[in-house]
């Protein structure tokens, strides 16, 4: 589940993912309540299988992009969202050579895509400029950034000072990347700096 404040600056749209479907369903929150009959968008990859509803929703911090990972298929999508209708389009999907995505998280200029991936102890942080436009451009940008240290791979999150947070399976420190609006390596990894048992007033 995510949501994403209407065009209208006032309103918010609430929108998730059906379970072995491929629809997205935006619900619209205004002063009088919820909308309970929501805004369906068929698009993108069917999500199936035992574990396939595991994964974030994240969507950018203007409203226009959603990305969601989708765990056990080893890919990811990135849809256009349009927060006057409600309406999710023109699914890009991940070539399957991410592993075992989990945390996405967009950069605040909404330039860059973030998506944690790993289990087993092989974690990665992987950046995509979205300036590309294209599915092979964007995709093609792909670069690494960060092999945090841990079992497994959780989310990644946005803070209000503008760096971007990693979690790690049983593990009590957080990575950070320091510039999520740079290119490249430049965004600065730094892994296990904020112990998230003291500190997490920052995020």
């Amino acid at each position: 589940v995510t949501a994403v404040k209407h065009c209208n600056n006032v309103d918010v749209w609430v929108i998730t993912h059906l379970w072995n479907s491929s629809s997205f369903h935006a619900f619209l929150l205004t002063a009088a309540g919820i909308n309970s009959l929501p805004v369906i968008s068929n698009v993108g990859s069917l999500h199936t299988g035992s574990s396939n509803f595991m994964g974030y929703l994240k969507a950018s911090s203007n409203g226009s992009k959603l990305a969601c990972a989708i765990r056990y298929m080893n890919i990811f999508e990135i849809f256009d969202f349009n927060n006057n209708t409600g309406v999710v389009s023109n699914a890009l999907t991940s070539p399957a050579t991410f592993n075992f995505p989990y945390g996405v998280e967009f950069s605040p200029d909404a330039t860059k895509l973030y998506v944690s991936c790993g289990v087993g102890g092989t974690n990665q942080i992987w950046q995509f400029d979205l300036l590309g436009g294209t599915s092979t451009a964007i995709f093609g940008s792909a670069t690494l950034i960060g092999t945090p240290v841990g079992p497994s791979m959780g989310a990644l999150q946005l803070g209000p000072n503008g760096k971007i947070y990693a979690a790690k399976y049983y593990q009590n420190y957080l990575g950070v990347i320091n510039n999520p609006n740079a290119l490249g390596t430049a965004s600065n990894y730094v892994d296990n700096v904020t112990d998230d048992r003291r500190n997490s007033s920052i995020i």
